[in-house]
């Protein structure tokens, strides 16, 4: 379900997905956005009351988390999960300098980097920790646009739910619907048609990073669930306890 908020990103809650079993995972337990940066008091006080956020995931790296900092959710435990180490301001410069220029090489090399990186293995790892140790409370994720490495977590959180990975796929493109409104403002800007081509690749996900990603997993560690269990450490109890409280 997509959530009904203008100035958070691209959000939407993982209900109602076929998952292990026959069951469906539960509503409004799991959601994942953008960054909360830009969110109004209302939006806010929404997370609180209506959806009942008690934990908070933040994939930003500190520097991100510094310039464009969480509003916080009252009552909200905030955990910050950087998936990308961090870098040197030079080395941060040059990687924004090739995301401009070589957005889709850019993203290709990221994903492949989350896909074979012990560190943000680590990360997601954590990201588990943390969803195990929650308790079925309601949760959100985000990083800053909510579709790279909130779509990665995504994958694996459904992947370990049981849901099929076509679902899983179409959860990952809804981004793509969600940030159309971003692009078409461009558009609508007069923006040359070649820039246009580069913010599309900025705004959007693409095939051939999420299946470039699926496929290194699958060569590494024979599949998505290999992944889970081989470099996130999930146990088999770990997978029964996620399905027990996330699905009915």
């Amino acid at each position: 379900m997509i959530l009904p908020f203008q100035n958070i990103k691209n959000g939407r809650e993982l209900g109602g997905l076929t998952a292990a079993d026959g069951k469906k995972t539960k509503c409004c337990l799991l959601l994942r956005t953008g960054e909360l940066f830009t969110a109004d008091e209302k939006e806010i006080l929404s997370l609180s009351e209506d959806y009942k956020i008690k934990t908070v995931i933040d994939f930003r790296d500190h520097s991100e988390c510094e310039i464009r900092p969480d509003k916080e959710i009252p009552g909200a435990v905030y955990h910050q999960i950087p998936i990308l180490p961090p870098q040197p301001e030079e080395i941060r410069d040059q990687l924004m300098a090739m995301l401009i220029n070589e957005p889709k090489a850019t993203f290709l090399r990221i994903y492949e980097n989350i896909a074979e990186n012990s560190d943000a293995a680590a990360a997601y790892c954590k990201f588990f920790q943390v969803i195990l140790e929650n308790q079925g409370v309601p949760l959100l994720y985000h990083c800053r646009q909510g579709k790279d490495r909130t779509g990665i977590a995504s994958i694996l959180l459904l992947s370990a739910l049981g849901v099929p990975e076509e679902e899983v796929l179409k959860d990952y493109f809804l981004t793509n619907e969600l940030l159309k409104a971003d692009y078409e403002a461009l558009k609508a800007q007069g923006t040359p048609e070649d820039q246009l081509e580069k913010a599309k690749d900025i705004l959007f996900v693409m095939e051939e990073c999420v299946h470039g990603y699926l496929g290194l997993l699958k060569k590494n560690w024979g599949s998505i669930n290999g992944y889970l269990q081989g470099a996130l450490c999930l146990g088999q109890e770990d997978l029964k306890t996620l399905r027990a409280i996330y699905t009915e």
